[in-house]
């Protein structure tokens, strides 16, 4: 972003403000159109629609790639009130075969395991957090991504958890 706002002469600032109330309303837009085909669907379950039908319907309106979306998208706006700051080097097809990576690559001692832990990211007296593939807290039911994960259980920027991810030269480690 800081290479564009050179070019467009704006300051950062303005940029990141613009960009938060553009999360804001492409998520208002996304829970919006999500929430329509929820009652779509429970309006099927009461007419008597087919499982099959009522399911060709949901994903044919796409909706776990909206639901995706949405998280990305509510993710980086959280990020961004927190004060955190996108100014990187990294592109967006990194990021994404990041995401990719599945957690037990980037810890080798996890592989071939189910995982059940204590989440990190609040007070927990009783494992609920399991990993395979991606972490999942029943406690909390939040969801974290390798990223995510890294991130937390190493206490690295968005930045650094990449790298450690993808290895130096971000060639894939696993």
């Amino acid at each position: 972003m800081k290479n564009l706002c050179d070019v467009f002469g704006v300051t950062k600032e303005w940029a990141n403000g613009r960009r938060i109330e553009y999360l804001i309303d492409k998520c208002a837009e996304l829970k919006t159109e999500i929430y329509f085909a929820r009652i779509e669907f429970k309006q099927d379950i009461a007419n008597g629609v087919s499982v099959m039908d009522r399911l060709f319907k949901w994903y044919m309106a796409d909706i776990p790639l909206l639901e995706k979306q949405l998280k990305r998208y509510g993710d980086e706006l959280l990020f961004r009130l927190k004060g955190g700051d996108f100014d990187n080097d990294l592109d967006k097809a990194t990021i994404d075969k990041a995401r990719e990576i599945p957690i037990e690559d980037v810890y080798p001692e996890l592989k071939g395991k189910f995982i059940k832990c204590l989440n990190p990211d609040h007070a927990d007296n009783r494992p609920s957090m399991y990993i395979k593939g991606f972490a999942y807290c029943f406690s909390c039911g939040k969801r974290y991504n390798v990223i995510d994960f890294v991130m937390l259980k190493e206490e690295l920027s968005f930045n650094n958890a990449v790298a450690r991810i993808m290895g130096d030269g971000y060639g894939h480690m696993g």
